[in-house]
C-alpha cells in the first residue's frame, strides 16, 4: 500500500495539535456519487463496513442545471484510529469502492473538540 500525501499530510498536522492519529475517534468519510441510486447502494455498502451514512443530493449551479447532473455527497461516520496505515487501507477500500460506483473518494476528516487536552496541556510526568 502506497500512503496518499493528504493522508499524511493532515495526520501530520493533527500530531502537531496533539492528536494521537493510534486513539479511535470519530472518522468521517466523503464519497461523491454521480446518481442517485448508486449513491444509496454505496451508502448500505458503508453501513455493512460500520459506518453510519448519510447521502446528500450536491445539485449543479443554476445556470449549468440544463447540461450538468446533480452529484450526491456521501457521508460516512465510525469510530477508528487515523493512523496512517488505516488511513491508506481505508483509502483504497472506499476509493475501489466509489470508483465500482461511477464516483471517487473525496478524503476524510474528524471533528476535534475543543475541551480535549493536547499533548501540549497533557501534565509531565
Amino acid at each position: 500500500m502506497v500512503a496518499h500525501c493528504e493522508d499524511s499530510d493532515l495526520i501530520a498536522y493533527l500530531e502537531e495539535l496533539g492528536i494521537d492519529s493510534h486513539t479511535p475517534r470519530t472518522l468521517n468519510v466523503c464519497l461523491v456519487i454521480s446518481d442517485h441510486a448508486l449513491a444509496n447502494e454505496t451508502s448500505k455498502r458503508l453501513q455493512a463496513l460500520g459506518y453510519c451514512t448519510v447521502v446528500d443530493e450536491v445539485p449543479a449551479p443554476v445556470l449549468l442545471r440544463w447540461i450538468v447532473k446533480p452529484e450526491w455527497h456521501l457521508t460516512g461516520t465510525r469510530v477508528s484510529p487515523t493512523d496512517l496505515a488505516t488511513m491508506t487501507e481505508i483509502r483504497q477500500a472506499l476509493g475501489g469502492l466509489a470508483a465500482q460506483h461511477g464516483g471517487v473518494y473525496d478524503g476524510w476528516y474528524v471533528d476535534i473538540d475543543d475541551t480535549e487536552p493536547t499533548s501540549a496541556e497533557a501534565p509531565s510526568a
